[in-house]
């Protein structure tokens, strides 16, 4: 019986990466060599604005490939001329990802689940601006996250910031200043807790 079990499950894998890689091609998502789909994730990419899946980038945004998927994954490029990068052999388990700047992310990074990047504030800090609804007021930064580093579960990343190499992001921990390369950081705001 567990062996029909696994059968169908690699089965409905296979199906979805299929309908998912047609659905990421029809929405103009840029994808490399060898990327692993599973459960397709909510796109918004702007006419002009770029998302690009590097070679054996992995998706997983449900719980067939990844158990604590309990929620959808995004990925938005929400602006003319924004883009979202994602580096080679980078995986991404059910989080959400937008940009109206830039989002960078480098190679072999994982990224873990309800994980959330942001390059924009969404809103304008200012109550009269906000009231107003003044766009012109909403803050944006570009947002780098090097090669090698492990954003565990929960973890939110806001404008401007840029993570080393090789660092790692301890679970729900919220990310508002630069992190350096190669060390763990932790908390609310991630401040460095270890070297490597």
């Amino acid at each position: 019986m567990n062996s029909i079990i696994k059968v169908i499950r690699k089965l409905r894998i296979t199906l979805l990466s299929i309908y998912t890689r047609a659905y990421l091609r029809a929405v103009g998502v840029e994808l490399g060599r060898n990327v692993k789909l599973g459960c397709p994730p909510t796109v918004f990419r702007n006419k002009s604005a770029r998302i690009v899946l590097a070679d054996g980038v992995c998706l997983a945004g449900g719980t067939l490939q990844n158990k604590v998927c309990t929620a959808g994954m995004v990925i938005a490029a929400d602006a003319p001329g924004a883009c979202v990068f994602i580096g080679a052999f980078s995986g991404i388990s059910c989080s959400v990802i937008y940009a109206v700047d830039k989002i960078t992310i480098g190679k072999n990074v994982n990224i873990g689940a309800g994980c959330r990047i942001y390059d924009t504030d969404f809103h304008p800090v200012s109550m009269e601006s906000r009231r107003i609804h003044d766009v012109s007021k909403i803050k944006t930064a570009a947002v780098v996250i090097e090669d090698d580093v492990w954003l565990a579960a929960n973890v939110t990343v806001l404008k401007g910031v840029t993570i080393g190499k090789g660092s790692v992001i301890a679970t729900g921990s919220v990310v508002v200043n630069n992190i350096p390369a190669g060390v763990i950081a932790g908390g609310v705001p991630a401040k460095v807790l270890k070297y490597l």
